[in-house]
């Protein structure tokens, strides 16, 4: 790529590819982000290209897992100080937006509040890059509308989760003063 006169590249990591997400191990990462720097070339995106959209409940548990090891691979990859952006696809057409809008942006708060969420991971790769600021917790309107929402209830939640995260990965949290 850099003899063609490309300073970076975006690698695609969906199932079939040589950089199949899935298949990358610890070993296999270190040995991409070292081609990166032998070539002298930039990691400039993780191309992950999963519909959001899928009808049936298994093809969207299937592809938000998938969604998950991108999101996985791209905190391991990311290096300090240097964006590396997901690339991702809502899916559909632009003429079923009006109906698949709502269901999207109720699946993008569902990868972003799934259990399976590894919030360790996430406060160490933000440490990495050398972030020290808030982590803040936004629940969505949708989440606040439902029946019998109680918000002081969500937030000792999100506190603990998020206190207990901080602890398991050994940074300490900036207080304010």
């Amino acid at each position: 790529m850099r003899p063609l006169g490309f300073d970076g590249y975006t690698m695609a990591v969906k199932s079939g590819r040589t950089t199949d997400a899935a298949g990358l191990d610890a070993a296999e990462r270190r040995r991409i982000l070292a081609l990166f720097d032998r070539y002298n070339l930039t990691l400039a995106g993780i191309s992950g290209q999963t519909s959001l959209l899928p009808d049936a409940d298994e093809e969207l548990a299937q592809n938000l897992a998938l969604i998950h090891g991108y999101i996985d691979l791209t905190a391991d990859l990311q290096r300090p100080g240097q964006p590396l952006p997901l690339c991702m696809t809502a899916g559909g057409r632009p003429d079923q937006w009006e109906a698949a809008k709502d269901r999207l942006v109720e699946r993008f708060g569902e990868l972003a509040r799934r259990g399976s969420c590894d919030y360790v991971a996430i406060l160490k790769a933000l440490k990495r890059v050398g972030y020290d600021g808030f982590v803040d917790v936004e629940i969505s309107i949708m989440v606040q509308r439902r029946p019998g929402y109680d918000p002081l209830a969500v937030a000792e939640q999100s506190y603990r989760v998020l206190s207990r995260a901080f602890e398991e990965a050994g940074i300490e949290r900036r207080r304010a003063t």
